[in-house]
């Protein structure tokens, strides 16, 4: 739908197609009802070289490590917090 007309390989429209060649370490918050889930995994296949972290939200929706009310949420984020001190 963003894409309108324009060609859905460009990496610009849909980066999943771009080179994941030394790409930085990576902690990746995925939950399994969100929207791009599919596409998620498919990043972590093209990581699999990389240094990747994976936290895997059972059963959470898009941005749910920002979601105060959710109790993975709140374990998520000291997390993050914890590895952005590093």
């Amino acid at each position: 739908m963003c894409a309108e007309n324009d060609d859905l390989t460009d990496v610009r429209i849909f980066p999943i197609n771009g080179s994941f060649d030394k790409f930085p370490r990576t902690i990746l918050f995925t939950g399994e009802h969100d929207v791009t889930y599919p596409d998620q995994l498919l990043v972590v296949q093209k990581l699999k070289k990389s240094d990747i972290d994976i936290i895997k939200g059972e059963g959470m929706p898009h941005i749910w490590p920002l979601l105060p009310v959710v109790h993975e949420a709140k374990v998520s984020l000291e997390v993050l917090i914890s590895e952005l001190s590093n």
